[in-house]
């Protein structure tokens, strides 16, 4: 943030104008309130047409360009272009004026950007935020790059940090990733510093089971729901700093959803890792007609990485003859053949 008192220098550089044309800028940008006005409110103000109040903002405009040698005004054009330099010649607005100065400035910042010839405001359209350029040539690049990066998410279906993303996108220069990243509409960063399209649960989580969803991407390993629920308002963003996540909710919640799969007594691990639905004896029952003719302890072994149970479960569950059955070397088949 700079030391700059941008107020001080449009107020200097409005002194030369008439007083109208001083009038008409201040009201336009808002440099004298929070808000820009219309053409047609100041017009009815200064009874003038709207048209008239255009052409003092235009002349006025005009007559400033020619006062760019201004000392202070040269010095803060020099810092938006070093500012701009850092972020590969682009920055989205709001971020811009976040970190030029405070809220309090921004119109100021505002008119001096538009002020300056160097410098070009572009996008503020359905796929990109507004954002402030070096070079006009930008928008075409940016344009692309978003394009590019949402057709790769669309295809992928994954989040993905900005390492990878450049290294799947074969994109070499990091930092024009990160602005267009910023710039995209539709692409966000999610809670867990993954980016990718701004629809996904994992992007922008929505509710309980959302918040589960991350919570155990983010630990890599199965965890009871009250572990869950304690983790999740450890997690960034405005869902979890509102709503607090209980652990019953949380339960209730995981056992409706099929990308969740309780794994043990009130542990929950993500479909995503392999774990599949249904009881112990289903789980059973599964392993028996994908390898049939194991004994008990090839069996446990396959039960346990899909349940975390205790070898006394399963090896009750083996013991309902309707539907395993053992041989004389000791190795179980189903009790019914399946197709």
């Amino acid at each position: 943030m700079s030391d700059f008192d941008y107020q001080a220098i449009c107020e200097e550089l409005l002194a030369v104008l008439p007083s109208r044309q001083s009038q008409v800028l201040m009201r336009r940008f808002g440099l004298n309130q929070a808000q820009s006005e219309t053409l047609q409110r100041i017009g009815n103000d200064l009874g003038i047409t709207r048209e008239r109040v255009r052409q003092l903002e235009k002349s006025g405009f005009l007559r400033l360009k020619d006062f760019t040698e201004n000392q202070n005004l040269k010095k803060a054009f020099e810092y938006f272009g070093n500012y701009l330099n850092k972020t590969a010649g682009l920055r989205r607005e709001d971020i811009l004026f976040k970190e030029l100065s405070n809220e309090k400035n921004k119109n100021f910042i505002y008119f001096l950007l538009e002020l300056a010839p160097s410098f070009s405001r572009l996008g503020d359209n359905e796929s990109a935020y507004p954002f402030w350029a070096i070079e006009k040539s930008k928008e075409g690049l940016v344009d692309s790059m978003v394009k590019k990066i949402k057709d790769f998410f669309q295809k992928e279906k994954k989040p993905m940090d900005l390492e990878t993303l450049a290294k799947c996108l074969d994109i070499s220069d990091n930092l024009f990733l990160s602005s267009c990243l910023e710039i995209a509409k539709d692409i966000e960063v999610g809670p867990l510093g993954s980016y990718g399209l701004s629809a996904w649960p994992e992007i922008k989580p929505r509710g309980v089971r959302d918040a589960a969803f991350l919570v155990l991407k983010k630990s890599g390993e199965p965890l009871h729901f009250r572990a869950i629920a304690d983790k999740a308002g450890e997690l960034p963003g405005d869902l979890f700093l509102k709503r607090k996540m209980l652990p019953q909710t949380i339960h209730n919640e995981l056992i409706r959803d099929s990308r969740f799969i309780l794994v043990g007594r009130g542990i929950y691990g993500l479909s995503d890792w392999g774990y599949s639905s249904g009881t112990v004896k289903d789980v059973i029952f599964k392993v028996l007609q994908a390898n049939a003719g194991m004994d008990k302890e090839e069996i446990l072994l396959a039960v346990q990485k899909q349940r975390l149970v205790k070898p006394n479960t399963v090896f009750l569950n083996l013991s309902d003859k309707k539907n395993f059955v053992r041989d004389t070397q000791g190795k179980y088949t189903l009790a019914i053949k399946t197709a």
